[in-house]
Order: C-alpha cells, then sequence, then structure tokens
C-alpha cells in the first residue's frame, strides 16, 4: 500500500511541476510581433518583456508560496494531508487554466500567484505521508521517487513547445488545467491519509476526511469554544519554527539548501530563453533533447542520489549528505561548458551529477526534526525556494 501512495503522489507532483514550469516555454524574446508568434508565445500575445518576465517566472510564483508554505507545514503536522494534497492540486489546475484565459500580464500573473498558493501545499503534506508510509531504511529512496516528479514534469513543460506550436499557449494552459482537475478527482478515490483514524467498519467518516481525527477535531471545538483562540495557533506556530530553525544541523543543511535552490532557479528559469537564442532554428529539436536531458537526466540522478544514500550510509545521515555536496560541485564545470557549447550534450551530464540532492537532504532533515514538527521542517524548506528565486530576478536585470 506504501507504494501505491507514492506513485498517487508522484503522479499528483509531476503535474505539479510541469504546470509550474510550463511558463518557461511559452515565452520567446527578440522575435517579430505577428499574429502567428502571438498564438505562440504569451509575452507577444500579452505584450511584457524579459524584465517583467523574470517577475512572473519567479516572485509572482513564490511571493505568495513562501508565506502559504509556512501555513501548509502547520496544516500538514494538524490535518488530513491527503484531502489538504487533493484540493491543492485541484486549485492549481484551476489557476493554470485561469492563464490560458488571461487578457493582460496583470491577469497572468494574479493566477501565477494564485498557483503558487495553491502548491505550497503539496511538499509537507505530501513528505509527510511518506515518511508515516515508509521505514526509516527507504525513506531517502522514497523521497528521490517523489523528487522525481521534478524532473518529470519539468521534461513535460519542454514538450509544451510541441504543443504550443500546433493549438497555441492558451489551449495549452486550458488543457493542463483540465488534466490536473481529472488527476485531484481521481486521486480522491484512492489517496488516503494513514494518520487518520477509521470509523464505521474501516471507512473514514467525511468529518474525519475533513478535519482529521478525532483528537484533532477535539482541539478544533476546544478552539471554537474559545472564540477561535488565534493567538495560541500563532504561538504553537512560531514555537514549531523557532524548534525547527535551533537545531545547528537544519540550519547548515538550509543554509546550503538555499544556494542550491539559487542554482536551480536561476538555470531552470532562463534555459529555455537562453537556448532559444543560441538555436533560434532548432526549437523542436530543443523541446525533444530537453525534455530527455531533463527525465533521464534528472531522473536517473535523483533515484541514484536517494538509492546510494540509503544502501551506502543507511542510518549515517552525515555520510548521506556527501552525495549531494559531491554532486554539486562537480556540476559547476558541466554547466559552464553546457552554456557555451554547440549542443546539450553536457547539459545531460549536468544533470546527472546535481538532481541527486533531494532523497538525501530531505531524509536528513526529516531525521534531524522531531515528527510533530515535520510538515513545519518541509514548509521551511519549501520557503528556501524564495531565496532560490532572488536569482532569475538578477538574471533578468
Amino acid at each position: 500500500m506504501s507504494w501505491v501512495v507514492l506513485f498517487l503522489l508522484l503522479g499528483i507532483n509531476v503535474h505539479n511541476q510541469w504546470t509550474r514550469a510550463m511558463v518557461y516555454y511559452l515565452v520567446s524574446f527578440k522575435i517579430p510581433k505577428t499574429e502567428d508568434n502571438a498564438n505562440k508565445y504569451m509575452n507577444i500575445d500579452l505584450n511584457f518583456e524579459e524584465e517583467q518576465y523574470s517577475i512572473l517566472a519567479s516572485f509572482g510564483f513564490t511571493a505568495l508560496y513562501t508565506f502559504c508554505s509556512l501555513i501548509a507545514g502547520r496544516a500538514s503536522d494538524k490535518g488530513n494531508r491527503a484531502f489538504i494534497v487533493l484540493v491543492a492540486a485541484a486549485g492549481w489546475s484551476l489557476a493554470t487554466a485561469g492563464q490560458g484565459i488571461s487578457r493582460s500580464f496583470e491577469q497572468v500573473l494574479a493566477f501565477r500567484s494564485l498557483m503558487g498558493v495553491s502548491q505550497a501545499f503539496t511538499n509537507p503534506p505530501a513528505y509527510g505521508l511518506i515518511a508515516s508510509s515508509f521505514p526509516e531504511s527507504q525513506i531517502a529512496t522514497a523521497n528521490s521517487v517523489f523528487a522525481s516528479a521534478v524532473y518529470i514534469g519539468g521534461a513535460l513543460a519542454s514538450l509544451s513547445i510541441l504543443a504550443d506550436q500546433q493549438v497555441g499557449w492558451r489551449m495549452t494552459c486550458l488543457g493542463s488545467g483540465a488534466l490536473g482537475c481529472l488527476l485531484a478527482a481521481g486521486g480522491a478515490f484512492f489517496l488516503r491519509d494513514p494518520r487518520m483514524k477509521r470509523e464505521d467498519g474501516g471507512q473514514l467518516n467525511e468529518q474525519t476526511m475533513l478535519l482529521g481525527s478525532r483528537e484533532e477535531q477535539e482541539e478544533v471545538e476546544e478552539a471554537a469554544s474559545s472564540s477561535f483562540n488565534f493567538q495560541k495557533q500563532m504561538r504553537e506556530g512560531l514555537e514549531a519554527i523557532k524548534g525547527v530553525l535551533s537545531i545547528p544541523s537544519v540550519q547548515v543543511l538550509f543554509a546550503a539548501s538555499a544556494v542550491r535552490f539559487c542554482a536551480g532557479y536561476g538555470i531552470g528559469v532562463w534555459k529555455a530563453p537562453l537556448y532559444r537564442e543560441l538555436f533560434p532554428s532548432s526549437e523542436s529539436e530543443f523541446s525533444v533533447a530537453n525534455a530527455f536531458v531533463i527525465s533521464c537526466g534528472g531522473v536517473l540522478s535523483s533515484l541514484l542520489g536517494g538509492v546510494l544514500a540509503d544502501r551506502l550510509a543507511p542510518h549515517d545521515y552525515g555520510k548521506k549528505l556527501l552525495i549531494p555536496a559531491v554532486g554539486s560541485i562537480l556540476a559547476v564545470p558541466f554547466w559552464i561548458g553546457a552554456c557555451k557549447a554547440d549542443s546539450i550534450s553536457l547539459l545531460f551530464l549536468e544533470y546527472i551529477v546535481a538532481e541527486c540532492w533531494f532523497g538525501p537532504t530531505l531524509a536528513a532533515l526529516f531525521k534531524s526534526v522531531p515528527r510533530e514538527i515535520q510538515g513545519t521542517a518541509q514548509g521551511l524548506f519549501s520557503v528556501l525556494g524564495a531565496i532560490g528565486n532572488i536569482m532569475p530576478v538578477v538574471i533578468g536585470r
């Protein structure tokens, strides 16, 4: 059953990453403003430039994503994690479709921000579900499988260039949004939170699905009887954040992860415009080749990182972290070479060594914090993405 949960979450996360990264491939700069190009590229249709794109692709998403990640972390510590994930999936799918009907940059930015709100409620409950479903010796591997969605979704985003050329950027957004709504509806029949108590012969009743276990419902009732004591909830949330950040190993882990996010977002946001400029007549070829690099290189690296961490150091989390540290260092010369080469073969090697970091890093994070605040820890980890999004804006200027 644990693997069923994992692959359901993987499918949802693939759509999450696909819709998040799709905007990178629906723009093109330094090309004529024709009717055909307006149908293909949102920046020409909606008349915005590179600086606005850098905001749309980065802080337009992460501004609310950052704040809501903290709320999501606390919510996943308390509530029904499966329900949270499914509602979030429906939310970002509707926001994706909303981008397809936007008539101005401001409207696209608003829907992009709503996408950020919804997607903030994915990782904390999802990683919590994985931690509750797998033994400690398999956590890094399971986390790596889930994290591989970043690369599968990124590959689908790259292939969106092909859909864009056939039906235009608007229909590409609408189609992806509709698919996500179907995925969320289907997941409601299968995804369950093992933390929830079962009632009525093993079936979850509606109240438990929405509010959580009996103890959690009693907490809600207690809060209601005291006129919704928000100060108490705020105090508990701040104490959970303080508890996570007071752990020295977590401080080091977060600092290193922030640097890694900067590199990843800088490459992810500007890679497609860079290669479009370098190879203007090979757009379709780039779409397929880039999808291969992201899916094969990224997934292989992610899975190998988790498996090697579990096999070589099943209980030594310091040694587990040597894998992402070495991989990140080795990636630097490959990325420099990829920017100067006349093909993307070096980009494939960069992905192979660089993308091994999620599984071991999150396994070490969850080992470092008490179980009752793991959702908060994951929420704080997601906040680091906001720091990483500084880099695309700096490049865009």
